[in-house]
């Protein structure tokens, strides 16, 4: 039997190399990948990795639910204060 789970991941370009993947939920858990596509291919298998050691652990597998993202933009002054 396997457990579904879900995390937020954040995915940064990292040029010229492609793109860098971290998983907030997780500290210490990243990935990077050429494209995209392949970051968060390669961002699923280190999830699972890390998972993997914090069971050989015994450490709690904290899961990413109800998580809200949200953007702001906002507008500062620019020059001298």
């Amino acid at each position: 039997m396997k457990k579904h789970y879900k995390y937020i991941i954040f995915i940064k370009p990292d040029l010229p190399e492609g793109y860098y993947v971290t998983v907030p939920a997780l500290p210490g858990c990243f990935s990077s990948g050429k494209t995209v596509e392949e970051a968060i291919e390669n961002a699923k298998e280190a999830i699972d990795l890390h998972l993997e050691v914090l069971e050989e652990q015994h450490q709690p597998i904290v899961e990413d639910s109800g998580s809200l993202i949200y953007g702001v933009e906002f507008q500062r002054p620019v020059g001298k204060r």
